[in-house]
């Protein structure tokens, strides 16, 4: 009788680590994708800045060709071509051009 009772225990034991060991994993899954929605968002608006900053130098210097931080700005009619950390991002020019 002591055998099977530490053998229920056993089981038991196994069953509640494995249960949360499959909560833990999931809250790390739920996590990582909370911390990559966020970077994507804090990348966004480091485009809208560099978009903003270098709409404003063109309307007043009428440079085409710019550097706005860490970015290259190239400006062609009313769009706006941003290469930024290696990738490449259309926007609007947001002043009219000339």
């Amino acid at each position: 009788m002591i055998k099977r009772q530490s053998a229920t225990i056993l089981v038991s034991t196994i069953i509640i680590m494995g249960v949360l060991s499959g909560v833990f994993l999931l809250q790390n899954v739920a996590f990582n994708a909370q911390l990559r929605a966020r970077s994507e968002l804090i990348e966004l608006t480091v485009i809208d800045n560099i978009q903003l900053q270098a709409s404003l130098k063109y309307s007043q210097q009428k440079a085409h060709n710019q550097t706005v931080g860490e970015a290259n700005v190239i400006v062609t009619g009313n769009k706006l071509l941003i290469n930024y950390n290696g990738t490449r991002h259309t926007r609007q020019l947001l002043v009219k051009p000339t």
